[in-house]
């Protein structure tokens, strides 16, 4: 939790970051600004829990 508050601390867009989308546990993902953060905590509230375990709401902590 502590990366998702650090990226409460600074401006940004998403980039090409895509929390709806599958992502591998292979594939290390950062949160890096606020903008991330918020979509992030979007698809946390909005995702079946089963579907976080599945790649999904990238990172899982």
């Amino acid at each position: 939790m502590d990366e998702c508050t650090d990226a409460m601390g600074h401006g940004g867009d998403l980039g090409d970051y895509q929390p709806n989308v599958y992502t591998p546990s292979s594939v290390p993902v950062e949160l890096e600004n606020r903008a991330q953060a918020r979509v992030w905590m979007d698809c946390i509230d909005d995702t079946a829990c089963e579907h976080l375990d599945n790649g999904f709401c990238a990172p899982v902590w």
